[in-house]
C-alpha cells in the first residue's frame, strides 16, 4: 500500500514505516532539537550578562521549573525578587519575574516576541534547560 505523500514543509509522522521517511524524520527531529539547544544557549548567555550565576542552587530551584507558569519559569524565578519589590513599591502584586525580565529589566533588553523569548516560556524547550542548569551545576561542584 504506497503511503500518502507529505506536504512540503511538513515532518513525517513517527508512524512512518519505510526506512527513507524514518530516516528523513530524524533529521528533521535533530535540527529542531538543534535550535532549541542553540536558541537556550544564547538566552542563558544573555541571562550570564543580567544576572551572573541565575543558575546556582541558592538562586534557581530546578524542582519549580515550569515554562509554563509566569512564576516558575526561567524569567520568573530569576527576576522574583525584582518583581516582588515593584510590587511592594506600587502596592499591587501583578508583576511577576517573567514581565520584569521582559519589561522593566535595566540593561539589555530580553528579546520579545516569539524568537529567543520562546526559550525563556515554550515548554519544548524546558529540557534543554533542565540539562544546561544541570550541566552547569555539575561543572561547579567539580572546579
Amino acid at each position: 500500500m504506497p503511503q500518502a505523500q507529505e506536504r512540503h514543509g511538513e515532518v513525517p509522522s513517527t508512524r512512518c514505516c519505510t526506512a527513507g521517511a524514518q530516516a528523513v524524520h530524524g533529521v528533521a527531529e535533530r535540527r529542531v532539537l538543534m535550535t532549541i539547544r542553540q536558541a537556550v544557549l544564547k538566552s542563558a548567555s544573555l541571562l550570564d550578562r543580567l544576572k551572573p550565576g541565575w543558575w546556582k542552587p541558592r538562586r534557581f530551584s530546578l524542582r519549580r521549573l515550569a515554562l509554563t507558569s509566569c512564576t516558575d519559569c526561567i524569567l520568573g524565578q530569576v527576576f522574583e525578587r525584582e518583581a516582588l519589590r515593584i510590587n511592594k513599591a506600587e502596592g499591587h502584586d501583578c508583576c511577576t519575574g517573567f514581565d520584569f525580565g521582559l519589561y522593566r529589566s535595566e540593561g539589555p533588553k530580553l528579546p520579545s516576541g516569539t524568537g529567543e523569548h520562546g526559550t525563556f516560556s515554550n515548554p519544548d524547550s524546558e529540557p534543554e534547560w533542565r540539562r544546561l542548569i544541570e550541566r552547569r551545576r555539575q561543572r561547579a561542584k567539580v572546579a
